[in-house]
């Protein structure tokens, strides 16, 4: 139906005295139950049997064989790089758009009705689309044409990094972190090719959000005084140089994630990125080399 934000449901504010804090600095330690999973195939499967729409060819869910990078770089002559990306949707809505139009675009319309109806009135709305515009347009600096005048971007995880500083790609509904913040939806496992995503820190994104400066990644190991005297030679900035430092700032290189909360926006989806579904309660899997 509509874009699915990572952000969505955080209140955002001005930190008093210019500071901030992450939001991770507070979180608990959660060990969950684990669950078991579904295939795309099984998921597809009973979806369509549920539809019955006779609208697929026998062995339609049968899923295309993928080509390893390396297949890809031979056939293309160049490098392919395909992320791991996990994104929390309404299934039936993706599931819908496939069947019709054989791929997913979010609808910035769609996404608009659902938050007022959300939250009962406009002024999150309001105060949120300046950023996802600021989004679609690295998306399509980077080279991400949008697809039609009414699309949206579908937002998913990259990277999330628990309490422990331990890096994981798959998220855990029961980690603090996501908590109570996608009930009844569906997680997807996408594999796509880094070209087709933007990918971006998600705690220097409220930078863009809040139209606050943006401190370089590494600010963090700052000295304080340093840190407060950045903030204050460039608390005023022009947009347009704040616009600069959140290209240079927020903006990460798909190529070589930190181990931070990453976020990734693409346009659209196929049925061949999916390669899972699941109920968002699995076992997060950890990066094990921090190098």
């Amino acid at each position: 139906m509509g874009i699915l934000i990572p952000l969505r449901g955080r209140k955002v504010h001005i930190p008093s005295g210019r500071h901030w804090h992450s939001r991770h600095d507070c979180e608990d330690d959660r060990h969950p139950d684990y669950v078991g999973r579904h295939t795309v195939r099984d998921r597809c499967h009973i979806a369509v049997c549920e539809a019955n729409t006779g609208m697929m060819d026998d062995g339609w869910d049968d899923p295309p064989p993928v080509p390893s990078p390396r297949q890809m770089g031979m056939l293309t002559g160049k490098e392919i790089l395909l992320l791991d990306l996990y994104s929390f949707q309404r299934w039936p809505d993706v599931r819908a758009a496939f069947d019709r139009f054989g791929s997913y675009t979010p609808s910035w319309s769609a996404a608009r009705r659902q938050a007022i109806a959300d939250d009962g009135d406009t002024d999150w709305w309001n105060a949120i689309s300046s950023a996802y515009r600021w989004m679609m347009g690295e998306m399509e600096h980077k080279g991400m044409p949008c697809p039609n005048p009414d699309a949206a971007p579908l937002w998913a995880w990259a990277r999330w990094v628990d309490s422990k500083g331990r890096a994981h790609t798959r998220p855990d509904r029961r980690y603090s972190g996501f908590r109570n913040q996608y009930d009844g939806l569906e997680l997807l496992h996408l594999r796509v090719d880094e070209s087709r995503v933007l990918c971006t820190d998600f705690d220097q994104y409220h930078c863009v959000i809040n139209r606050w400066p943006c401190a370089p990644l590494d600010a963090g190991t700052w000295p304080p005084d340093e840190y407060d005297r950045w903030l204050d030679e460039h608390w005023d900035d022009p947009a347009e140089k704040k616009r600069l430092q959140y290209r240079e700032n927020a903006i990460v290189d798909p190529k070589r994630l930190p181990d931070r909360w990453i976020q990734a926006c693409l346009w659209t989806i196929t049925p061949h990125d999916v390669a899972d579904i699941r109920p968002a309660c699995g076992k997060p899997d950890t990066i094990g080399d921090h190098g």
